[in-house]
């Protein structure tokens, strides 16, 4: 018996077991990058022939969003769908957003305002404030957004409607940022691309996680019939992610991506800002399905991993030019990730600065990672 364990140590040198992993890591991280490709190429342009123009609520959650309120109103009242609501709910605000709203309920009388002056102690504050506006929405079908995003175009509600079908619960929908100035935005926008491309694709293969609440949709009575947030009412975040990874399915699962269906939001633009945003979305992921947090785990470590192995190779005396060429075998599908998605949405993130920045982002990522693991108490702060 020892003399099998060692056998193949008598076969091999060390040097070639290091080349074997590596060149491992590189398959396992082709593998994760052409499983997200193949649900990207899945999606196809909504069908509008089958769109039933059914009625639909849009409904925002807003605190002290006057100022985006006054960009994002405009945008919202020229869309060319034949029937649709606003409905904005206004938590706890103390500028001058009441007034504005009924001002504006002249220009557009189906918009409505849902005023909230007492949060209940059982349930986070912004998912109260969704759970009223979507019981005060008069249609089925609920179309979430933020006051700071702004849709692409007039065809937002158009195109997100038409992902529905007989059995469709939920539509997933994609929202970038808006490009502007400074490292911190492209790592910003760095980042959402590769999380669309992960939530995205993988809901486009039949197992959706999470879906992003600047840019979603489901139905009402499917949200009432499942107690709405029950289960994660106290969660800071979580009203978008959780709410789709606890009740979707592939069946009940559209995606779509097209130039004229996203929203642009507008980023951060402290660094501290940002950091308290990925460690409030990092922190809601603990409360995945374990399958989920397996797989985008085990994904992540080998990405990790994959980094790790191609820096640290010099220290081990291997071939340069052979850890060169695995890591760049092994890394184009991830570029190619972000080619696709650029060409589905018509939101264009540099190709030239992936690598560069991906390399940023992973120590960036460890450093958040680690603070959301010790961080408990997150206010919704928009």
């Amino acid at each position: 018996m020892i003399m099998l364990l060692y056998l193949p140590a008598s076969f091999m040198h060390m040097t070639d077991i290091l080349y074997l992993v590596y060149a491992a890591l590189a398959v396992s991280h082709i593998s994760y990058q052409l499983y997200y490709m193949r649900g990207l190429a899945k999606i196809k342009p909504p069908d509008e022939n089958s769109l039933q123009h059914e009625g639909v609520s849009v409904l925002i959650a807003a605190r002290n969003e006057e100022k985006n309120l006054r960009n994002l109103l405009p945008h919202l009242f020229n869309q060319e769908y034949p029937l649709y609501e606003i409905i904005i709910v206004i938590n706890n605000t103390s500028d001058g957003t009441h007034d504005f709203l009924i001002g504006q309920q002249k220009i557009f009388s189906r918009m409505r305002i849902v005023i909230i002056d007492h949060i209940p102690d059982h349930i986070n504050s912004k998912k109260y404030a969704l759970t009223l506006g979507i019981r005060a929405a008069s249609y089925d079908k609920i179309l979430l957004t933020d006051a700071d995003c702004l849709p692409a175009s007039k065809l937002w509600i158009k195109k997100m409607m038409a992902g529905y079908g007989n059995d469709t619960d939920f539509v997933l929908g994609f929202s970038p940022y808006r490009q502007k100035n400074g490292f911190l935005n492209k790592l910003i926008r760095f980042e959402t691309c590769v999380t669309a491309i992960q939530y995205l694709g993988s809901a486009s293969n039949g197992m959706p996680y999470m879906g992003v609440g600047r840019n979603l949709s489901y139905r009402k009575s499917f949200f009432m019939s499942k107690n709405g947030f029950n289960g994660f009412q106290k969660i800071t975040g979580g009203d978008d992610d959780l709410f789709v990874n606890k009740n979707a399915t592939s069946e009940s699962t559209s995606v779509v991506l097209d130039p004229d269906s996203i929203v642009i939001s507008e980023p951060v633009t402290t660094l501290r800002g940002y950091i308290l945003q990925k460690t409030r979305h990092l922190s809601v992921g603990r409360h995945y399905k374990l399958r989920n947090k397996i797989f985008l785990g085990l994904y992540a470590l080998i990405h990790l991993l994959f980094w790790a192995g191609f820096i640290s190779s010099p220290g081990f005396n291997l071939n340069p030019v052979v850890i060169i060429l695995i890591f760049t075998v092994g890394y184009i599908p991830f570029i190619a990730g972000f080619h696709m998605l650029n060409k589905k949405t018509g939101n264009y993130f540099p190709l030239t600065l992936v690598i560069f920045i991906d390399l940023i982002f992973i120590f960036f990522y460890i450093i958040v990672g680690l603070r959301s693991l010790f961080t408990r108490k997150i206010e919704w702060t928009s």
